[in-house]
């Protein structure tokens, strides 16, 4: 013996209230959005930061082995800068092909 849904009509009533409730609900909430953007910002800051920071570390370390003091610590201080920058632009470039899979 099979039972069809319109054996049940407090099934159906119970369906189109569940309907009727999502779609009054929002899909995503603004402070998830806003922590996710935060953790963004946050990762592209540290990337520039290390990249900065790595650079200064190999240019102080060739500098003293060198003996070239100033020279080194910029170019690869810029270096650095560089890199991280690049680093910045590939998250950014993957947030927005993650942005347009979405959709």
């Amino acid at each position: 013996m099979s039972s069809s849904p319109e054996d049940f009509p407090e099934l159906k009533e119970l369906d189109q209230k569940l309907k009727a409730i999502r779609a009054k609900k929002p899909d995503a909430r603004p402070e998830v959005d806003a922590m996710r953007s935060g953790n963004i910002a946050w990762r592209m800051v540290i990337e520039l930061v290390v990249g900065m920071m790595l650079g200064f570390c190999v240019g102080f370390a060739l500098d003293n082995f060198f003996n070239t003091k100033p020279l080194l610590i910029l170019i690869m201080t810029l270096t650095g800068f560089a890199g991280g920058v690049r680093a910045m632009m590939r998250t950014a470039q993957e947030l927005n092909e993650n942005k347009t899979d979405k959709k």
